[in-house]
């Protein structure tokens, strides 16, 4: 009787319950506790806070930064006995869970526990995770042709299964592949066309070639939208290279004032590749023209929302931050952060640094002993990452970092 009335709370007494709730961790650990499959706005906590993130940002103190709870990072385990998995493994202060979970356990109701066997994550954002599934590898699907995209829902619970990608005999080369995800809230600052977009994204993927002798760089562009047609749209043209070459240096795009950039590295410089949901519009712009590639670049979005460059340093522990102007044009220095470990009293030995990821003001570094960082980008301080997965090489395209918004 108790557990009827419960679940039978309206939507907006459980959303003033939600608000004197002071921590958001909290909230968020309440959220996945919940394993209700009701309605989004009748029942259950988990579901409400998917549906509405508006959320989450009223139940922030007014004094805290506005940016999304960062989670942690997916990146694959190998289990004792049986194939790789996606493993979130929790940011030093965890909003889901302070363990290492695999992703299955976000989806309590999946009938075959080998779904995401071998599945590989590729890009997340606001509590989406876009991954790569290989249900042939898995024993679940004999159908190996294409690729088969998944968007899941961390808080949710859903698994929203994309039709499959067609290969191209030209743009099937997963490492010339990028990846970017797009919330409702990454089209339009209306706010009424938000809330008609409520709970939509938007999955976009990149191929890449380059053209040597017509100096260009050509690409197709296949998107895919849960609020449109059940199906892939596609594109393709070509950028002038000006013969400089193309390497895609990041495979998931940031995601700023609705345009996801992919960063690309020529023979002559650094570059961005734009794509923008509202005017379609394809950027090709120079970053950089004397940074060498050993120092790692990494674009994203910082803790107060602006595009950022991150450069790390191979061989000392420096990071230097470029960020974007408010007119999209101009990439300044903000500042080079020297980075050290938590408690460090004294020097310590000279080793290779590699940026993996980096959301919402926390970066994920590895070094050349194989040991994983979390590192704040305001202070420099570095926290081991203890209890990796096991038998896991972490590396930049096997790591998607994740925000829950």
């Amino acid at each position: 009787m108790a557990m009827a009335m419960a679940v039978s709370v309206p939507y907006d007494v459980v959303l003033e319950i939600l608000l004197r709730v002071k921590d958001v961790i909290t909230i968020f650990r309440c959220a996945t506790t919940c394993k209700s499959s009701a309605s989004a706005y009748s029942k259950g906590w988990r579901r409400l806070l998917a549906a509405d993130p508006s959320v989450l940002r009223r139940c922030l103190p007014e004094d805290v930064c506005r940016s999304a709870p960062f989670a942690g990072f997916f990146t694959q385990q190998r289990p004792r006995r049986g194939p790789p998995v996606p493993c979130l493994v929790p940011a030093p202060r965890p909003v889901l869970d302070p363990r290492r979970r695999p992703l299955s356990f976000f989806f309590p109701d999946l009938d075959d526990h080998r779904y995401f066997d071998h599945a590989i994550p590729l890009a997340s954002r606001h509590g989406l995770l876009l991954v790569r599934l290989d249900l042939c590898r898995a024993g679940i699907d004999p159908d190996a042709s294409g690729d088969l995209l998944a968007v899941c829902n961390l808080l949710a619970g859903t698994i929203h299964v994309l039709p499959r990608l067609e290969r191209s005999c030209d743009f099937d080369d997963h490492e010339a592949t990028g990846y970017a995800m797009l919330t409702g809230a990454d089209h339009s600052n209306n706010n009424d066309h938000q809330q008609e977009l409520l709970g939509s994204f938007k999955v976009l993927v990149i191929g890449i070639l380059a053209s040597w002798e017509g100096n260009t760089m050509l690409y197709g562009l296949r998107t895919f939208s849960s609020s449109g047609e059940p199906m892939w749209n596609t594109c393709a043209g070509s950028v002038n290279c000006s013969n400089y070459g193309a390497r895609l240096w990041q495979h998931s795009a940031a995601v700023c004032g609705g345009m996801a950039r992919w960063l690309f590295w020529g023979l002559w410089g650094l570059y961005a590749f734009g794509v923008s949901v509202e005017t379609n519009n394809f950027p090709f712009t120079r970053v950089h023209d004397r940074m060498h590639p050993q120092y790692e670049p990494y674009i994203s979005v910082d803790s107060e929302g602006r595009l950022a460059l991150f450069f790390m340093q191979r061989n000392g522990p420096q990071l230097l931050i470029l960020t974007l102007d408010d007119n999209n044009r101009i990439w300044s220095r903000a500042r080079v952060l020297e980075l050290k470990q938590e408690n460090q009293h004294k020097e310590q030995p000279l080793v290779g640094y590699t940026c993996l990821g980096e959301k919402n003001g926390t970066l994920i570094i590895k070094d050349s002993f194989q040991h994983v960082y979390f590192a704040d980008a305001a202070t420099g301080v570095m926290h081991e990452v203890k209890k990796l997965p096991t038998k896991c090489k972490i590396s930049r395209k096997r790591t998607v970092s994740i925000d829950m918004d």
